[in-house]
């Protein structure tokens, strides 16, 4: 099951695509777990010296600490391809959008710039160039994407 995936700001990507003609990506799939009972976040908070400014301002105004993630399991690698037009495409067509994070502050307090985000289960097949599957059987995926795994 692939997901949503933030890249890079918008204004680097469009750079980049731009001047090289398009930009592969690698998506990885992965299963996740995250920290339930709080063990990792107190192990990372003293591993660091103690709890940022903007950590304590994020629990002073009663927002919850940002889930963090303790161990992958990588399922599968999809690398697609895209052209500047491919994505403005994407963004019309909802497969990605290019304000991922517009409203969202760094740390420092300074607002984030804004981001594109994948919406990988929408993408379509055109951009797709191989599906690297990590699980026991190997043609698990060939059936769902012929001739790209």
């Amino acid at each position: 099951v692939r997901c949503n995936g933030p890249l890079g700001d918008v204004k680097g990507y469009s750079d980049l695509v731009e001047k090289h003609g398009g930009i592969g990506l690698l998506v990885v799939d992965v299963a996740v777990s995250t920290d339930k009972n709080g063990d990792f976040r107190r192990w990372h908070e003293e591993l660091k010296g103690g709890s940022s400014e903007y950590s304590m301002e994020r629990e002073r105004d009663g927002r919850p600490p940002r889930e963090r993630k303790t161990e992958y399991l990588i399922l599968g690698v999809y690398a697609y391809f895209f052209t500047l037009d491919d994505l403005n495409k994407g963004v019309m067509e909802g497969w990605t959008d290019d304000d991922f994070q517009r409203t969202m502050r760094n740390a420092n307090g300074e607002r984030r710039k804004s981001k594109y985000r994948l919406k990988s289960r929408e993408i379509p097949d055109e951009h797709l160039l191989l599906v690297k599957n990590f699980n026991v059987d190997p043609e698990e995926f060939e059936e769902q994407f012929p001739g790209n795994t």
